[in-house]
């Protein structure tokens, strides 16, 4: 699974666990709401983190692109 794909899908889950929790807090059920936000962020977190692993890898990259096209404009 590329990068890309696992983010779409850890944000998608992530996105459905807050609008359970909102649903559960709604009805006055604050443990399930918690529990359901706290599963949220913590996928977040981890989208987060591939986010920033994948600009760690990429910047250099991207900074010789520029550096390169600067050179021959």
């Amino acid at each position: 699974m590329s990068e890309q794909a696992q983010v779409d899908d850890l944000g998608r889950q992530s996105r459905d666990l807050q609008r359970q929790s909102q649903a559960e807090a709604t009805k006055k059920n604050t443990d399930a709401a918690a529990k359901l936000s706290a599963q949220a962020n913590d996928l977040a977190m981890k989208v987060r983190a591939i986010r920033a692993t994948h600009l760690e890898k990429a910047s250099p990259l991207m900074d010789d692109a520029r550096a390169q096209y600067d050179l021959t404009n």
